[in-house]
């Protein structure tokens, strides 16, 4: 790796207790876009709200193709300090291994994780609602499907947190931190037309300027100082904006339309 390339954020969901769902031996196949590209991308996985270790039996990525199918070619397998499954203590995250991938920006991606486990909602399942189709797997392990059969179809993001792009050193990043305004919980579903989206595909399409990765850590009902629907904007904001890999800015923007931008961020990854 080159010593002037570092990693930025191209796409996250902000960790918060999930309010339904139940996984037992099952995929889960969830399909984020991304808003910056690059040929070298790895995951993250969180198991903030979990009571107990969470078992990781394998994961992959590959760029979309239609529903539930993935680009064959495109299609690899995700390692763990070079481990195909992990365990992710609770409270924790895991981050992949990097993967050598020519993810386009814009692109819209497969990320497959296969859980072996048993885990009711008891479990405290990290997710947040996504208005995207994702999908579940009837039991057993089909994250390398090409084509993965469904045995439900969710509007959740469960687990997954980020996915970061290897990039050049003047690639910077936004932060998109907020409530509903910025979650988009009444957005039209796979229209990918939350503001933060929108700023992704404006950034992109501008003439000149620096490159920017967008981060949406929006959460639907969620308060500034007191925590509903997962930790406060307050008591969260070091995690899921200062910590957030390669982020420059942070915009905010919260009911009744309480809005702001604060950058460079102090801290840069």
């Amino acid at each position: 790796m080159a010593d002037n390339l570092h990693w930025v954020g191209t796409w996250t969901a902000a960790p918060a207790p999930a309010e339904a769902g139940a996984i037992s031996n099952q995929t889960l196949r969830m399909n984020p876009r991304v808003s910056i590209g690059g040929d070298r991308v790895r995951v993250r996985i969180s198991n903030a709200y979990g009571v107990r270790p969470l078992r990781v039996g394998a994961a992959w990525l590959g760029l979309r193709d239609k529903g539930p199918a993935v680009v064959p070619d495109s299609h690899k397998r995700l390692t763990f300090g070079g481990a195909e499954s992990a365990t992710i203590a609770a409270g924790a995250f895991v981050v992949s291994d990097p993967l050598a991938l020519e993810l386009p920006p814009l692109a819209d991606i497969a990320v497959s994780i296969y859980l072996p486990g048993d885990l009711p909602l008891s479990f405290g399942i990290t997710g947040r609602y996504a208005r995207q189709t994702n999908y579940i797997s009837p039991p057993g392990n089909f994250a390398s499907s090409a084509v993965m059969p469904v045995g439900s179809i969710t509007g959740e993001w469960f687990f997954l947190s980020g996915v970061d792009v290897l990039t050049a050193p003047e690639t910077g990043a936004v932060v998109a931190l907020g409530d509903s305004l910025t979650d988009a919980n009444i957005s039209t579903m796979d229209t990918y037309f939350r503001w933060p989206d929108q700023l992704a595909r404006r950034l992109h399409d501008r003439r000149g300027g620096r490159p920017m990765g967008v981060m949406n850590q929006g959460l639907g009902g969620n308060r500034i100082l007191h925590d509903i629907r997962g930790d406060s904007g307050l008591r969260r904001f070091d995690r899921d904006v200062i910590a957030q890999p390669g982020v420059t800015t942070s915009s905010s923007c919260w009911a009744p339309m309480i809005c702001a931008t604060a950058g460079p961020s102090p801290r840069k990854k």
